[in-house]
């Protein structure tokens, strides 16, 4: 019997196809959710598919991490913005040339990473065959604030979405529900795909502790990031006569804060800034703590690439770090802001260096199970694929 042309179409299961990939970028700079986009960029183009890399604002100099472990600074399009989306008029300017790049390069998909990018590009795909997917990388303070301004911010995100069909990528179990309460957002539009990292680039080596112990810990010196605490807590033991040193690999604007306040404890020849570090596995090698006191994170990738590293990590006990970090088993979590704890668990893991080691083994395990980049790639490829699939198998019904 033929089947009748009224009667509607099944929508078909994904097939693997080469895809048109386009990475959006607020800015490319030292920051973990940059090498989430380039270790997934570099993996879908040994996959055979074609990408374009998108910076918003201006490009710099080539991070130094950029240059060790990619070196595709030249393919990167910038849309040469200044970041401020305050003002319509300038989105509208951003949104008009991301449009153009996206009508030449045609894209099946378009891989938005933190929010400017996320905003820009739902303005951008209305009306387009473009696929968006926004990178949810972290708890975004503002999505859960009573503030009048942010309420705003949260109603014309919402409206924007709903508006390009935009679906989305948590960086953890605890992200995907933190997007649901303060956003709303479906379960069954946001796919959890852990910030991951190269399991064969991060891997333990045989630490034999100095004298002085390496407390490391890396990020943008900016105040959320909380590394303000971790030279208080350092001062602390310094001053219980434990020999060790601070090594906090970065830069940003409060790098003269740090030295003034490392002077002001009387800690600065305990403190080392090495500044950007190309060579991150190297810098995890020579440390024999790993420490993030963050005010706000999602899944910090400097953790998975810690605990890759066979490290103890010592950590704010934010929703997204207890996904990773299993209090007595992988680390120590504390109180965000917290400095009394901070400095009790640091204490605990530099005097019992058994309960140190045991929990970086198991890190490492942790790590190899649910955080391979090769995993997570493939996560991705699928979300792709099914994206464009039901797109193309299920168009939505013309209007009458």
């Amino acid at each position: 019997m033929t089947t009748s042309s009224t009667q509607p179409k099944e929508c078909v299961t994904p097939t693997s196809r080469k895809l048109r990939i386009l990475h959006l970028l607020p800015s490319i700079q030292n920051g973990g959710a940059e090498k989430v986009a380039f270790d997934l960029a570099g993996r879908q183009r040994l996959a055979g598919h074609e990408l374009l890399i998108v910076s918003i604002a201006k490009l710099g100099p080539a991070p130094s991490w950029l240059r060790s472990c990619h070196g595709v600074w030249g393919d990167v399009r910038t849309l040469d913005w200044l970041l401020s989306y305050t003002s319509v008029s300038n989105l509208k300017g951003v949104r008009d040339r991301l449009q153009s790049v996206l009508n030449e390069f045609q894209p099946d998909v378009l891989h938005s990473h933190l929010w400017v990018a996320d905003v820009v590009a739902s303005l951008s795909v209305v009306n387009s065959k473009t696929q968006h997917i926004a990178h949810i990388h972290n708890q975004e303070v503002w999505k859960d604030s009573r503030k009048w301004r942010h309420s705003l911010r949260r109603t014309l995100t919402r409206w924007l979405y709903r508006r390009s069909q935009t679906r989305f990528i948590a960086c953890s179990p605890a992200v995907k529900e933190y997007e649901k309460r303060v956003m709303g957002w479906p379960s069954e539009h946001i796919t959890v795909v852990r910030n991951s990292t190269d399991l064969e680039q991060f891997q333990p080596t045989t630490r034999s502790r100095s004298d002085r112990i390496r407390i490391g810990s890396a990020g943008w010196f900016i105040p959320r990031k909380g590394h303000l605490i971790l030279f208080e807590a350092v001062a602390t033991l310094v001053s219980e006569n434990l020999n060790l040193e601070l090594v906090l690999a970065g830069d940003g604007p409060l790098k003269g804060e740090y030295l003034k306040r490392a002077s002001e404890l009387g800690i600065a020849d305990r403190v080392v800034l090495p500044g950007p570090v190309s060579d991150m596995a190297s810098f995890y090698h020579d440390i024999d703590i790993f420490a993030l006191p963050s005010y706000e994170e999602g899944l910090p990738l400097v953790v998975v690439e810690a605990m890759a590293s066979g490290l103890c990590v010592v950590a704010s006990a934010l929703f997204g770090m207890q996904d990773i970090v299993q209090p007595e088993v992988t680390g120590l979590l504390f109180a965000p802001g917290d400095q009394v704890e901070l400095t009790n668990a640091l204490r605990r893991v530099i005097e019992d260096q058994e309960l140190s080691d045991r929990m970086g083994i198991a890190a490492r395990k942790l790590v190899q199970e649910q955080c391979s980049v090769k995993t997570a790639s493939e996560s991705v490829e699928q979300i792709y694929q099914t994206r464009v699939s039901e797109r193309m198998a299920c168009p939505p019904p013309p209007s009458r």
